[in-house]
């Protein structure tokens, strides 16, 4: 009789692209890179059956998996870059949350962040790496994320992934979708205002997720 075998599968972003990865819990893995996260799940998907074979797998879903295995292929092709006889600084990276849903379930996944330099009171990070010598740079409160594992980064905006920056990789789980909060929401809407740091832009839609969410919650009501 053969084992059921237990295989996950998850995607993350990888710069402008969507890398997946499939594992056997007890066995071989696969991974690779998609332009669109729809292609990302459909290759995934086609590596869980390659994995499973005939076999009648029970198969999970964790973007987590995707996140290490990143990691893990990053690391590697690290080591594999050839000795130039000049001294490499250890890439470190910032981690953020992409949220989605699907269905009535919330998602979460884990988004890397390049670390370009540090300071006493600040960690300066890549938060749009695009095809120009000349990305997109961002920065948070070194102290507070080294304290708390953690830091808010209101200039970002409360709809991108690094509005919530981790020190290491956020240990997420999907669950179902929750009203939404209001508290949060109008805190996010201040700080995006302009006279706190942020810009128009941020401020009128942080303003409107607001006010939408404010209309479910008496439509609830």
């Amino acid at each position: 009789m053969t084992d059921s075998p237990l295989i996950f599968w998850g995607r993350c972003r990888s710069g402008q692209r969507w890398f997946w990865a499939a594992r056997d819990f007890d066995g071989p893995r696969e991974h690779g890179w998609a332009d669109t996260e729809e292609r990302a799940v459909s290759a995934a998907g086609a590596a869980v059956e390659r994995l499973a074979g005939e076999r009648a797998a029970t198969v999970r879903v964790l973007h987590g998996v995707a996140s290490q295995a990143l990691r893990d292929v990053n690391a590697e092709k690290r080591k594999a870059k050839p000795a130039d006889g000049t001294a490499t600084d250890v890439v470190e990276y910032l981690y953020g949350v992409i949220h989605g849903h699907e269905g009535n379930d919330f998602t979460e996944s884990a988004v890397t962040f390049r670390v370009t330099k540090k300071t006493a009171r600040r960690i300066y990070y890549v938060r749009r790496e695009g095809r120009s010598d000349d990305p997109q740079i961002g920065y948070v409160d070194r102290q507070q994320l080294e304290e708390t594992g953690e830091v808010l980064n209101p200039s970002a905006g409360w709809w991108a992934p690094d509005f919530r920056l981790y020190a290491g990789v956020p240990d997420l789980e999907p669950r179902q979708a929750d009203a939404p909060d209001l508290t949060q929401l109008k805190a996010a809407m201040a700080a995006a205002h302009p006279d706190r740091g942020g810009t128009d832009e941020a401020f009128i839609a942080a303003r409107a997720q607001y006010e939408r969410a404010s209309q479910m919650v008496s439509a609830d009501g």
